[in-house]
């Protein structure tokens, strides 16, 4: 696996059919995306992208496994840190 200088690898494994891949960036940008439509790869391969960066610069927080029993709370436009209420289900 080929690293960018100062990236860490926290912890690999496979990823169970059913799973999701959420991420969240330090930029409070989370994408949350189906194992399904994540391409396997051989070895010697240009790896997948699961997280196009703009602004943002690193990865913060990611969870992959069953999206069952998670809660995403969603923060205002201009106040990240402030719940979204017209985002409530």
């Amino acid at each position: 696996m080929k690293l960018a200088d100062g990236a860490t690898v926290v912890t690999a494994g496979p990823a169970k059919e059913g799973s999701i891949v959420l991420t969240v960036s330090d930029a409070q940008t989370a994408k949350v995306t189906d194992v399904a439509e994540i391409p396997t790869k051989g070895r010697n391969t240009a790896g997948v992208r699961v997280t196009r960066y703009r602004s943002e610069k690193r990865l913060t927080w990611a969870h992959v496994g069953p999206p069952e029993g998670l809660l995403v709370v969603v923060g205002q436009q201009d106040a990240p840190t402030k719940p979204d209420a017209s985002r409530s289900p």
